[in-house]
């Protein structure tokens, strides 16, 4: 066992007890907390008649499943940083753009029908080109085995090109800085192809979270007296930049959900038919394009706490580690056959309540709970609390690139908290998550382990 002090010393870790650490280290655990009770707020308020008959226990559920990565959190914060070996941050870049534009091509082709040169035909009608990536799964399925492996394997430095060129962007060169962008504007092209958004926003939580290490590592180094004029208006250009990116992205997000819904008379939520009710409360005084907008957020991100809601009303039966996702469910039926359990857990069970986990948001407890139960579910939140404490302090304090990578993958599974468990619907997003967490426990050096005596 060593001293504390020695132990920053010896490893080049950035020390706690900087001016700035205390809430720098909290950060993350701040703003997941206070996005959960946003996204709770518009479940509560929105013009959808949810007809919930058991909002407490939603409320109830949710608040433990907070409280526990509150707790959880807080113990990760106070372990020391994991150091990390030095990484070959160009050559993973430029290898990391190299295959992911290899692999636009046919994964364009095949999920979409269309060439990645034809997004600009995608995004005139982000409607058809939704309609018609559902069309093309039906027409290829069986066919995606081989190009979903090879996305799978591809991932983790897609994941490191995306986050560590910008992380490092001074330092890559033109040729890591042409292969940061392309794998970027690759996510993004993909997403337009497909008509969704989960690519669009995947890429800009990487960016968020990478700018935000950036942001936490230059502040922690600073002192009082480094912070003068011309840094200070530097920083508030710079955050004012990023605020004004962030709103832009959001109209855009928001525009291409009401492009893809259509003009119509009524937003109603898949089969279910729970419908806006324009003349409910304050938003019969709201103009219609107004109430709209509001109708299409929290739709879009309150939807889940009512899947809650309707998964609390069944009986637990558990789905054996493959209620939780639907990626290892698909691997498990094309080599074992079909999972009959699986069909008996929360999320399935919402079927027969007009609630299609699979097109609606259930909440990411309740995919969770599929698998283990409500008690269980917010028990992991705590697991991932602690988790995504350890992996930001380590890649803020001691510049770990594999807890970067690992960092950016949970904060991802912490904004689909409302919708699903992100984690588990691809390949890729386990794959991205093992392989970081795996260089992350492995590839440090021995003084890494030191704990303070």
């Amino acid at each position: 066992m060593v001293d504390t002090a020695k132990f920053y010393e010896n490893s080049g870790a950035i020390s706690p007890t900087s001016h700035r650490a205390g809430w720098l280290l909290s950060a993350p655990r701040t703003i997941v907390l206070t996005y959960v009770t946003f996204t709770y707020l518009l479940f509560l308020l929105s013009p959808f008649p949810w007809n919930a008959n058991n909002h407490i226990f939603v409320f109830v559920v949710v608040f433990a499943a907070m409280f526990c990565f509150y707790l959880g959190y807080g113990i990760g914060m106070k372990r020391m940083p994991v150091v990390g070996r030095p990484l070959p941050i160009k050559a993973i870049v430029v290898l990391g753009g190299i295959l992911t534009l290899v692999a636009l091509i046919p994964s364009a082709q095949i999920y979409t029908g269309r060439w990645p040169w034809q997004f600009m035909d995608a995004l005139a009608d982000q409607k058809k080109a939704y309609e018609g990536l559902a069309q093309q799964l039906r027409d290829t399925e069986g066919q995606r085995g081989l190009i979903a492996l090879v996305r799978a394997l591809i991932s983790p430095l897609t994941l490191a090109c995306s986050t560590l060129g910008i992380i490092y962007w001074k330092k890559i060169g033109l040729t890591g800085k042409f292969f940061t962008v392309s794998a970027l504007l690759s996510a993004i092209i993909f997403s337009i192809l497909r008509g969704t958004n989960r690519e669009i926003v995947d890429t800009l939580l990487y960016i968020v979270s990478s700018v935000s290490i950036v942001m936490a590592r230059a502040s922690l180094q600073s002192t009082e007296k480094a912070m003068n004029g011309k840094k200070i208006f530097r920083y508030f250009a710079l955050s004012s930049l990023f605020i004004l990116i962030c709103y832009i992205i959001f109209i855009v997000f928001l525009a291409r959900i009401d492009d893809r819904v259509g003009v119509q008379s009524a937003l109603c939520l898949g089969e279910s038919m729970v419908c806006v009710d324009f003349n409910s409360g304050v938003y019969a005084y709201l103009p219609h394009e107004v109430t709209r907008t509001i109708a299409i957020l929290t739709g879009y991100l309150g939807t889940g706490y009512f899947g809650i809601s309707l998964a609390l009303n069944e009986h637990f039966h558990s789905g054996y580690g493959l209620a939780h996702s639907t990626a290892l469910l698909s691997v498990y039926r094309q080599f074992v056959g079909e999972p009959d359990a699986v069909f008996q857990s929360y999320p399935y069970l919402l079927y027969y309540q007009n609630w299609d986990p699979a097109a609606q948001w259930s909440g990411m407890l309740t995919w969770i709970a599929g698998d283990i139960g409500f008690t269980g579910a917010v028990f992991v939140m705590g697991i991932i609390g602690y988790c995504f404490a350890r992996l930001w302090v380590s890649a803020i304090q001691a510049c770990n690139n594999a807890a970067v990578m690992g960092f950016s993958i949970l904060a991802l599974t912490m904004f689909y908290f409302p919708g699903n468990f992100q984690l588990g619907l691809y390949i890729d997003g386990y794959s991205m998550l093992v392989a970081a967490l795996l260089i992350f426990k492995i590839w440090r050096p021995a003084q890494s382990r030191l704990r303070p005596g």
